[in-house]
């Protein structure tokens, strides 16, 4: 049975998670703490890895319960220590990275939602998908098999995913968002499934950029990361699969890259105030029209 393994929350967009044996999902549908913070630069564009790598040079350490978050420079003696709650009004946290990135940088703080990469809303349906990021630990072991250095830990921080379910298949969560071939699908639809007592809404694939490509801690990239991705990617998608549906729910259709792993979710609002756990079992109920998921 598919069941919860880890849980890991990310309260600043973009650096280190945090794990926790259990979360709270708040009324925007969104896992508590989970990219609730965000850098941002002076023309007000995300600070992340994507634009960014020398992101990946600040190492984040916080205690939830502390409320407290520490920040240190990679293989340096820089670093800054604060309370969690507030970051967006810390002016001394401001020009500590300011002077990091040598360029203006503000912490904001998400207003009703998070800052996911979907929280403003999935193509072609305009939904917002602020839910957690799903993998499995044998889609971890065997990416982590493709590459002579990597391991399974190394992958889930390159992924940057929230959960890892267990006592499954490698691709198993491939069922989560589509349970049938494209061919037979209509658009705009996902999977119902719950974890534990709460209702989720599996809606795509997540297409993957340069970030997995890059070391966690340096932002060096591995130069064979992604195509050999790709390539196993495709040799070891599941014979049950369609990857026609590794674009659903996208402006983009062509997904003959395969360069897709994780699943991006859906939390209703009625869920709020419920709780995930590790050891929370994971139930497939079916197809939904995503419009009709609120």
């Amino acid at each position: 049975m598919a069941a919860v393994s880890r849980i890991r929350l990310y309260p600043v967009k973009s650096l280190s998670g945090v794990d926790v044996g259990s979360v709270l999902i708040r009324d925007s549908g969104r896992l508590q703490y989970d990219r609730e913070y965000a850098l941002f630069s002076e023309d007000g564009t995300y600070v992340n890895g994507r634009q960014n790598k020398l992101v990946h040079k600040i190492n984040t350490t916080v205690d939830l319960a502390a409320n407290t978050i520490d920040f240190a420079i990679h293989d340096t003696n820089r670093t800054f220590a604060c309370d969690l709650d507030g970051i967006d009004s810390n002016p001394e946290l401001e020009a500590w990275l300011t002077d990091f990135f040598d360029e203006p940088i503000t912490v904001e703080r998400a207003a009703q939602s998070n800052f996911t990469d979907t929280a403003g809303g999935i193509a072609p349906i305009r939904i917002t998908a602020t839910g957690p990021t799903v993998v499995g630990e044998e889609t971890l072991a065997d990416v982590a098999s493709w590459y002579d250095d990597l391991d399974a830990d190394g992958i889930f921080r390159r992924l940057r995913t929230n959960i890892a379910i267990d006592g499954v298949e490698p691709f198993w969560e491939d069922k989560l968002y589509s349970d049938t071939p494209a061919t037979r699908r209509d658009p705009g639809t996902g999977v119902e499934f719950t974890v534990g007592d709460v209702t989720h809404y599996g809606v795509m694939c997540k297409p993957r950029c340069v970030v997995p490509s890059r070391d966690p801690e340096t932002g060096e990239r591995k130069s064979n990361f992604t195509a050999k991705f790709m390539e196993q990617r495709k040799e070891r998608f599941p014979d049950w699969a369609d990857a026609e549906t590794l674009g659903t729910n996208m402006d983009r259709e062509d997904a003959d890259d395969y360069y897709y792993l994780t699943v991006v979710t859906r939390l209703p609002s009625h869920e709020a105030g419920k709780e995930i756990a590790v050891g929370d079992e994971i139930s497939i109920e079916g197809e939904v029209p995503l419009l009709q998921t609120h």
